[in-house]
C-alpha cells in the first residue's frame, strides 16, 4: 500500500508547508547580515515587551539595493527630493532591524515637530516613505497621509562636533579592539544592524590612521619630556647635564612561532620608560604588501600606492632593529639617553646595541627581565618533574619526589618574587641588597622542601607542625642538585647557540670585511666615513680623552667597583688595553689590520665557561680563605688606570690589600700537588 495514502489531505497540506518553510529558513541563514537563529521571517518575536523584526527574503534584496547609497559619504542629491517621493508607497514595513541613534537628537526632533496647517495634523499622521542610510547614519523620510507633507528625521545630529561621527566611531572602535571590517560587520549582523560597507570603512580608515599616527608621535614627545624632568630631578645625568633614563624595551609579532615557526610578516617594537610607565618610541616592520605582489604575481608596472612594506630582513631581526633605531634616535626626537635597558634574554638586542654604539663609548647596561628569567625558570623545573633520573647523579628520582616538585613549581616562584620585594624596599646600599638577596634566592628551595635553619626571619618563622623535610631525600637521589643547577643549564646551553648555528651555515666565498686587504683599507677616506683631516682630530680627541688626573684616576677606580656588573667598569675598560689583550696586541706585526682587534676589544661580548663559571662561583670563597689564612682584610676594588704615558693601560685586580690580589682557580682540586719542585 503507498505510504501517502495513510495521510489525510490536510495533513500532507501541512506537512508540505512545514518543509517548504524549513528550505526557505536554510535559504535565509546563508544570506549576508541576517541573524542565524530565526524562528519565522514575517512573525515578531516579543521578548520583555520589546518588539524585534526580522526581514523576509524579499527584504533582503531591498536592503541590497541601499547598499549603493552609503557608497558615498555624502548622500545623493536626488534621493533629497520631495518630488521622488510624492507618489511612493508607505515602507514602514520593510524598514527592519535596529539602528544606532543619538537617542536625545532624535527625540529632540520629534518633540520639536509642529502641527500642519491647515489640517492641524502631526507626526502620528505621517507614514515612512524612504530611508536614506550612510553607513551606520540614517535618515528617514516622512510622508503626512493628511496633507502630503514630507519631513525629514535623522539619527544624530551631523552639525554637532562635540561628538565624534558615529561611523567613525565604529571604525575606531574596531582599530582600538584589534578586528576588522569582516568581524564589524559580523557583530553588527547578530545584532541586526545594517553595517558598514568595506569602501566606506576604508575612507574612514584611512582618515583614522593619520590622526592616530599624529597623536602617538604626540603623546611620546610629552612622555619623554616627563621622563627627562623625572631624571634631572634625581640628578641623574651625564657629565654633560644630558638626562640618563631607564627604560623597557619588547618586541611582538602578528603570529605565535610556538618556538619553531618564526615566519611572522610583521613585527613591532616599543619603549617604554621605566619611571613614568608611558611610551617613548614603536617601530614596525612590515615583508608583505597586498598591492605589491597583487601586480608582481601577474608581472606588471605596480602602481603608485601607500605601501607598507619596509622590511626585507627576517622575522627574528625585527626587534633587534626597531630598539636599536629608537636608541639612536633618543637624542633626537626626546634629548635624552637610554642608559638602562630592561627586556627578555631572548633576542639579540644587547648585541646589536653594542655593534651599534648609539652613544659611541657610552655602554647601555642591560638588566633581564624577572617575569621572563622566572617564566624560564619554571618551565625548568616543570622539565626535572618529567625526568625519571637525575642529571647531576644519573640515580633513580622516585614517583613522590617527583609530584612534590611538580606542586611545588609556583611557590618556588613566589618565594623569588617576594624576596626581591624586600630585599628592594630595604635601606642598604646595592651590592648588599644583592648580596642579600642571592641568598634568598639560593636558600628558597631548602625552604619550600622543608628546612629553614638557614631562612631569613623576614621570611619564614620556622617549620611548621608536622610539615616533613624533603630536602635530604632529594639530594640523596640527585634531584635537589638538579634544581639548584637550573642557572647554570640555562648559561651552558646559551652558551652552546653561537657553535649550533656555525655547523648549520654553509661556507660561502665572500671577501673578509674584517680581515686582509677590504679591512685594512678602512682609513682610507674612500671607505671611511669621515675625510683624514677629521679622522685625525678624532684620533687626538680620543688619546686626549683617555689621559686622566690623579683625582680623576680614583674616582674611576671608585665608580668602578663591581666590575663586569658595573656600566662604567664596561665602558671605561673597553677602550683601553688590559692583560688579557695586552700580549696579542704587542706580538702583532705592523702589516697585520688592526680592525678586527679593535672591533674585538669594542663590541665582543664576555661568554662565560664551565671553568669561568668555577671562578665567579669560588671566588668570594677563596678572597675569604686567603683573608682568614694571612690576616689580612681584603677590600674590594675597581678599574684602574695607568698614570702619565700609560694611559692607555687597565687593571681590573680582584682585590686590594696593601698588595695586589689576583685569585686563580682551578676546575677541580689536583690529585697530586707538587710540595717542592727543587727536589724533583
Amino acid at each position: 500500500m503507498d505510504r501517502r495514502k495513510r495521510y489525510t489531505s490536510s495533513t500532507y497540506r501541512q506537512s508540505k508547508k512545514k518543509k517548504m518553510q524549513r528550505m526557505r529558513n536554510t535559504k535565509l541563514d546563508r544570506t549576508k547580515d541576517v541573524p542565524m537563529p530565526l524562528p519565522s521571517f514575517s512573525q515578531t518575536l516579543e521578548v520583555s515587551s520589546t518588539a524585534y523584526a526580522f526581514p523576509s527574503t524579499s527584504q533582503i534584496t531591498v536592503e541590497q539595493e541601499d547598499e549603493n547609497i552609503e557608497e558615498n559619504i555624502a548622500f545623493e542629491p536626488e534621493n533629497n527630493s520631495p518630488d521622488n517621493i510624492a507618489d511612493m508607497p508607505g515602507l514602514q514595513e520593510n524598514i527592519v532591524g535596529r539602528r544606532v541613534i543619538n537617542i536625545a537628537h532624535f527625540f529632540r526632533q520629534i518633540l520639536t515637530n509642529e502641527l500642519h496647517q491647515p489640517f492641524n495634523c502631526s507626526l502620528v499622521n505621517m507614514e515612512i516613505m524612504q530611508e536614506r542610510r550612510n553607513g551606520l547614519k540614517s535618515e528617514f523620510v516622512l510622508k503626512c497621509k493628511m496633507c502630503g507633507v514630507i519631513q525629514t528625521i535623522s539619527s544624530e545630529n551631523c552639525t554637532d562636533d562635540s561628538l565624534l561621527d558615529i561611523n567613525t566611531s565604529a571604525v575606531l572602535s574596531a582599530i582600538s579592539t584589534g578586528i576588522g571590517h569582516s568581524n564589524l560587520e559580523e557583530i553588527h549582523a547578530a545584532m541586526a544592524i545594517p553595517s558598514i560597507s568595506n569602501r566606506l570603512y576604508s575612507q574612514h580608515h584611512s582618515l583614522l590612521a593619520e590622526t592616530i599616527h599624529k597623536s602617538a608621535w604626540m603623546e611620546m614627545e610629552i612622555a619623554g619630556k616627563e621622563e627627562k624632568r623625572m631624571a634631572e630631578e634625581v640628578g641623574e645625568v651625564d657629565e654633560n647635564g644630558i638626562p640618563l633614563v631607564s627604560v623597557i624595551a619588547d618586541g611582538a609579532w602578528c603570529k605565535r612561532s610556538y618556538g619553531t615557526n618564526y615566519a611572522a610578516n610583521s613585527g613591532v617594537g616599543c619603549i617604554i620608560g621605566v619611571r613614568s610607565q608611558k611610551l617613548l618610541y614603536i617601530g614596525i616592520r612590515n615583508k608583505y604588501c597586498i598591492v605589491c605582489e597583487l601586480y608582481m604575481s601577474k608581472g606588471v608596472d605596480i602602481p603608485d600606492h601607500t605601501c607598507f612594506k619596509n622590511w626585507k630582513g627576517t622575522s627574528t631581526s625585527m626587534e633587534a632593529d626597531i630598539i636599536v633605531e629608537g636608541f639612536r634616535r633618543s637624542m633626537e626626537i626626546h634629548g635624552i639617553i637610554y642608559n638602562k635597558l630592561i627586556g627578555d634574554g631572548d633576542s639579540s638586542v644587547s648585541k646589536k646595541l653594542l655593534e651599534a654604539k648609539p652613544y659611541g663609548n657610552r655602554v647601555v647596561k642591560k638588566v633581564e627581565c624577572r617575569n621572563h628569567l622566572l617564566r624560564n625558570f619554571c618551565k625548568k623545573l616543570v622539565t626535572l618533574t618529567k625526568n625519571t633520573r637525575s642529571s647531576y647523579s644519573n640515580t633513580s628520582v622516585p614517583p613522590l619526589l617527583r609530584q612534590k616538585l611538580k606542586t611545588s613549581v609556583m611557590r618556588l616562584r613566589m618565594a623569588i618574587v617576594k624576596a626581591i620585594d624586600y630585599r628592594k624596599s630595604e635601606n642598604v646600599d646595592d651590592n648588599e641588597k644583592t648580596n642579600n638577596l642571592k641568598k634568598d634566592i639560593t636558600n628558597s628551595p631548602s625552604h619550600i622542601f622543608g628546612s629553614h635553619s638557614e631562612c631569613a626571619q623576614y621570611f619564614c618563622s620556622g617549620a611548621k607542625q608536622n610539615e616533613r623535610n624533603f630536602v635530604t631525600p632529594m639530594k640523596e637521589c640527585g634531584l635537589f642538585q638538579d634544581i639548584i643547577n637550573r642557572k647554570k643549564m640555562l648559561k651552558s646551553k646559551r652558551r652552546l647557540i653561537p657553535e649550533s648555528r656555525r655547523k648549520k651555515t654553509k661556507p660561502i666565498e665572500l671577501e673578509d670585511e674584517d680581515y686582509g686587504p677590504l679591512a685594512a683599507e678602512i682609513p682610507n677616506p674612500e671607505k671611511s666615513d669621515m675625510d683624514p683631516e677629521s679622522y685625525n682630530s678624532q684620533k687626538a680627541l680620543f688619546v686626549q680623552k683617555l689621559k686622566k688626573t690623579n683625582a680623576e684616576i680614583k674616582d674611576i677606580e671608585f665608580r668602578t667597583r663591581g666590575q663586569s656588573s658595573n656600566t662604567v667598569w664596561k665602558q671605561e675598560r673597553s677602550i683601553r688595553l688590559t692583560a688579557s689583550n695586552f700580549g696579542k696586541i704587542c706580538k702583532m706585526r705592523s702589516t697585520t689590520s688592526c680592525v678586527s682587534s679593535v672591533k674585538l676589544l669594542l663590541y665582543s661580548s664576555f661568554t662565560s665557561s664551565k671553568s669561568t663559571d668555577y671562578g665567579i662561583t669560588h671566588e668570594p670563597v677563596a678572597k675569604l680563605s686567603f683573608a682568614k689564612q694571612f690576616d689580612f682584610k681584603v677590600n674590594e676594588c675597581g678599574f684602574f688606570i695607568g698614570s702619565g704615558e700609560l694611559y692607555f693601560l687597565g687593571a681590573s685586580p680582584d682585590g686590594v690589600i696593601d698588595k695586589i690580589v689576583d685569585p686563580r682557580y682551578t676546575r677541580e682540586p689536583p690529585d697530586n700537588v707538587i710540595r717542592n719542585p727543587s727536589r724533583n
